[in-house]
């Protein structure tokens, strides 16, 4: 059975709190206590829990202005609802009261009708006040727990992912480091950087509903329907995921990490700047698992696929990226004698160890132009249109 309201009333004058007791009594639906001044009050609120306090205003001691007041200074009492009564009937006095903390304010004489509808009205408020408190309360609660098993639930979609795909949990590192290598170039905060980590670490999820005979295959070994199911296992990621409230925007990058940039792709053909970031960046992940290692490794090959993929399956800054990274990752001996330096460090003298071309793919200088101070203005220029957001790289002995 729901407790019935509690209603605190505090007048000095032993007929007029009579009155209202009788008043409300007649309602039949709350728990009335009744105090003369608020020294008593003060005893009544230690011993019970108080929904509304109607109080007159002019008491001896203590004013009903003044008690309002200090009772709203106080944490535990903050959520009671006051009412304040008095004779005054200047506008001034009613702002006051409010000033003070009041919630409702009536002037005497009152009609009861109007009394005990601004009664019901300040005990709805009340109630959903605590109706809101006790929800934020269970929310936060389920937050902490969440957080507390947060490690857990990853721990055990990684184990689930690892046990079902063969392969699962290098390609998934390997993943998670293109993509926040990418992210990062791209400006992504650190909270952003550890969701595309796991986005990166779980791209395959939705596989593990797919039978053996095809987990067991390279994607380039599938024919087009095999790979048609493979293309659509994002979507299952994003049924899979999307259940935790941390991993809300994940479900979304998982469902779309298969469109193309240029609307050709999965499922519901984005274009351009409506696919997430995060799943462009995805995108590029699957690209390069769907090529053999082989092919990855031969520059000259991944440089046609890529420029080829430009402005079709993929973001032509994502290109330029992949492009770099690959170069980095499997010719790490290129970067003897070079240093990756930011735009704003750019100085007269350097020389460029590396075509600096925009992030929509326009060359700017070729490898081997030294640096003026009018080609730092020009780059600067242009990098404010066409951010540059892959490495410049500059020979060392020309930093001096």
């Amino acid at each position: 059975m729901e407790q019935r309201p509690t209603i605190l009333i505090i007048e000095d004058d032993a007929v007029q709190l009579e009155m209202l007791a009788e008043l409300l009594k007649r309602e039949e639906r709350y728990t009335i206590f009744t105090a003369t001044n608020t020294k008593v009050a003060r005893q009544l609120l230690r011993e019970h829990t108080i929904d509304l306090i109607v109080s007159d205003n002019y008491m001896e001691g203590e004013t009903g202005y003044e008690f309002c007041r200090s009772l709203k200074q106080e944490q535990k009492h903050q959520s009671i609802m006051f009412m304040l009564l008095t004779a005054e009937q200047r506008i001034d006095h009613k702002i006051r009261a409010l000033d003070h903390g009041a919630d409702d304010y009536i002037s005497k004489p009152y009609h009861p009708d109007e009394f005990l509808s601004r009664v019901r009205v300040l005990l709805r408020l009340k109630k959903l006040q605590d109706d809101l408190a006790k929800e934020s309360q269970e929310l936060r609660n389920a937050i902490e727990t969440l957080n507390a098993n947060f490690e857990g639930v990853v721990n055990l979609l990684t184990k689930l992912i690892a046990l079902r795909i063969p392969n699962a949990a290098a390609r998934g590192a390997e993943a998670a480091r293109l993509c926040r290598w990418m992210a990062e170039r791209f400006g992504i905060e650190q909270e952003g950087l550890v969701l595309i980590d796991l986005a990166a670490r779980f791209h395959e999820i939705g596989k593990i509903t797919l039978p053996d005979e095809l987990l067991h295959r390279q994607f380039y070994e599938l024919g087009s329907e095999e790979r048609q199911r493979i293309v659509e296992s994002g979507v299952v990621g994003e049924m899979i995921v999307s259940g935790i409230p941390q991993f809300k925007n994940m479900g979304s990058w998982l469902r779309h990490q298969m469109e193309n940039y240029d609307g050709s792709g999965y499922p519901d053909k984005l274009a351009g700047e409506e696919i997430p970031l995060e799943a462009r960046l995805l995108r590029a992940v699957n690209l390069l698992e769907s090529i053999p290692p082989q092919v990855l490794s031969d520059s000259n090959v991944m440089n046609d696929i890529l420029l080829k993929a430009r402005n079709t399956i993929l973001d032509p800054r994502i290109v330029q990226l992949l492009q770099e990274y690959l170069l980095l990752h499997f010719h790490p001996s290129w970067i003897e004698g070079k240093k990756q330096i930011n735009v704003m460090d750019l100085r007269e003298g350097m020389v460029l160890a590396a075509d600096l071309s925009t992030g929509s793919g326009k060359k700017l200088l070729p490898k081997d132009t030294r640096i003026t101070k009018t080609i730092i203005e020009r780059i600067l220029s242009q990098h404010h249109f066409d951010p540059i957001i892959g490495g410049i790289y500059i020979y060392k002995e020309s930093e001096t």
